[in-house]
């Protein structure tokens, strides 16, 4: 895809999608408060794409599979600095991680041990090995 801005061409390659499924947010509003209760279940997808020979990602989330926008959501652009740890019973709940990007730090819960090691090995500069892979760098 060519994109013309001003006197140069931009040119950026089709989103793929690296990761989808459920896992459960923690409310920014509870976590002020500490409160244990607040999960909301949504649909997050994790894409990567290609943009003037640098990798971009971004973290964005939805009410349903089908991609139905929730009006609160933001999405957390992902930088190869960005962090994903484990922080198991945190707020009262198991298999949780703690994403740390350059704009955002959100708790994220997982069904399964399995569900949350893929996310945070993914979230915590995967994506980048992963998304080279995509287009046959790696």
């Amino acid at each position: 895809m060519y994109q013309r801005g001003g006197s140069f061409t931009s040119i950026q390659t089709e989103p793929q999608v690296l990761k989808a499924g459920w896992l459960r947010r923690a409310s920014a509003a509870d976590a002020e408060e500490g409160e244990h209760s607040g999960w909301c279940a949504r649909y997050f997808r994790l894409a990567s794409w290609w943009r003037d020979g640098g990798q971009q990602a971004e973290l964005e989330y939805y009410l349903d599979a089908e991609l139905t926008p929730d009006e609160d959501a933001d999405t957390v652009e992902l930088h190869p600095s960005a962090t994903a740890e484990v922080v198991e019973g945190e707020r009262g709940r198991e298999h949780v991680l703690q994403l740390t990007a350059s704009d955002a730090t959100c708790l994220l819960s997982a069904d399964t041990a399995e569900e949350l090691r893929a996310w945070v090995a993914l979230l915590g500069g995967g994506w980048v090995e992963a998304a080279s892979k995509e287009v046959g760098g790696g």
